[in-house]
């Protein structure tokens, strides 16, 4: 069973606050369902996002797969947050994290993030 979303959030805080990496909860979605974003901020003006990876959900266990959003390569602030927007207006439940770090740690194993 899949954990409640504010329930991920708050451990995925947590992890990311004992690495020594910048985070925040810059949307608060619904906190049992609400999808998650995850935006990376490269403290460079360019910035990645990640989103929920369509169909990759696995009952079995709880590991979210992610996509990138942005694509593989980071986009400029302005571009990222257009397509927060964007995906804002279509589920107005989501959560937008943001992590700071230069290079890009978002705490993400490779394994869990598919190509859109």
């Amino acid at each position: 069973m899949r954990l409640k979303a504010g329930i991920w959030v708050d451990a995925y805080l947590r992890r990311c606050g004992a690495e020594g990496l910048g985070v925040y909860v810059a949307r608060r979605g619904d906190a049992d369902a609400g999808a998650i974003l995850i935006k990376v901020d490269y403290l460079n003006g360019e910035t990645m996002v990640y989103a929920p990876a369509v169909g990759a959900s696995d009952l079995e266990h709880d590991d979210r797969q992610w996509a990138r959003l942005t694509g593989p390569e980071p986009v400029d602030e302005e571009r990222a947050e257009q397509m927060i927007e964007r995906q804002a207006n279509f589920d107005p439940d989501i959560w937008v994290i943001v992590v700071e770090d230069r290079t890009g740690a978002a705490l993400l194993d490779k394994s869990m993030i598919t190509e859109l």
